[in-house]
């Protein structure tokens, strides 16, 4: 067995820190004289706190099973599609890519080992999955180079082949992705609504009608909102812009009654006319990123492959993660 660091010389040795607290009073004292009772109580509930690895203030097998887990730094943690990675490997790593929950110390939780030994689990999971689509990445390297060279792909080369996959497999992305130009009419009633809704349509220009009918509660001049895709108009809208992927050029979607100070009757009527689509403007990178949400559908496909040393904790594959035991 490889020496241990120093994060992990509180939990050895457990048979002697278990006897200690079964026996205190018969034979665990200080060599060098007879201690306080504060010392002595001090002593005792670092011994206590040392074997009780989970913190669930119980001292039971699971306890002695996780530290002496811990204590191995060959023990095979957890396996995986065409690799394992050992107790020695998490500390590598924790060392590697410290972060502010991630980090060793003279007292190091359980669960920041066993939420990092998850992290490079998902970690190898997605990079085989990436390399079975065609995008080359190295297990051989260090955690770090991992991370980076899967970032990498979901910034990039995956991104572009996520999204066009999404498109590939469900045409409404392009309506979405189309923007599209919208006027707003905004009145005070509902057949005011109607009114010029008519005027539109028997040939007056919609922002000269516009600029009439609209209550002060509309800024835009014209009622020109401009043109974006039908996500942003839903930001805008809400539940008023679900019409717009049903309209074409030059329709209107039906009035939507609101309300404003502004309108002598207390209520606002929206409709919303399309003025144009540009189809030839699609902006399908406004609707992703898309890597993301395929490169998670990839890794639960393998994750089912997983094993985790019982000592450690339990694997879920359905979640993608390890819970103490």
């Amino acid at each position: 067995m490889k020496s241990l660091p120093p994060s992990f010389k509180k939990y050895l040795p457990l048979a002697a820190l278990g006897f200690c607290v079964l026996v205190f009073n018969a034979g665990c004292s200080n060599l060098d004289g007879v201690e306080s009772s504060a010392t002595l109580i001090a002593d005792r509930d670092e011994i206590f706190n040392q074997i009780d690895v989970d913190s669930d203030g119980v001292i039971d097998r699971a306890d002695l099973e996780l530290a002496a887990a811990f204590s191995d730094l060959e023990l095979v943690g957890a396996r995986y599609p065409g690799g394992t990675i050992t107790i020695g490997e998490v500390l590598t790593s924790l060392d590697e890519m410290p972060s502010s929950k991630s980090s060793r110390s003279d007292i190091l939780d359980p669960s920041v080992v066993v939420a990092r030994l998850t992290s490079m689990l998902r970690l190898r999971l997605s990079a085989i999955a990436l390399g079975e689509l065609g995008f080359d990445l190295d297990l051989a390297q260090s955690d770090v180079e991992i991370n980076e060279a899967v970032q990498g792909h979901l910034e990039g080369d995956f991104e572009v082949y996520a999204r066009d996959k999404a498109f590939a497999e469900d045409p409404r992305l392009v309506k979405f992705a189309t923007p599209h130009c919208i006027t707003v009419l905004g009145v005070a009633s509902e057949i005011d609504s109607e009114l010029a809704i008519g005027r539109i349509l028997g040939g007056e220009d919609p922002s000269l009608v516009a600029d009439e009918v609209n209550l002060p509660t509309i800024s835009a001049p014209g009622g020109d909102m401009g043109c974006a895709n039908l996500l942003d108009w839903a930001e805008n809208f809400g539940e008023m812009a679900a019409p717009l992927s049903e309209l074409g050029a030059g329709e209107f979607s039906e009035p939507s009654l609101t309300y404003s100070e502004f309108s002598y009757t207390g209520e606002l009527w929206i409709t919303l006319y399309v003025s144009e689509i540009k189809s030839a403007e699609i902006e399908k990178d406004q609707l992703g990123p898309f890597g993301n949400e395929l490169l998670a559908s990839e890794v639960l496909k393998h994750a089912s492959s997983v094993e985790v040393d019982s000592a450690i904790g339990i694997w879920s594959s359905s979640t993608v993660s390890i819970s103490l035991n």
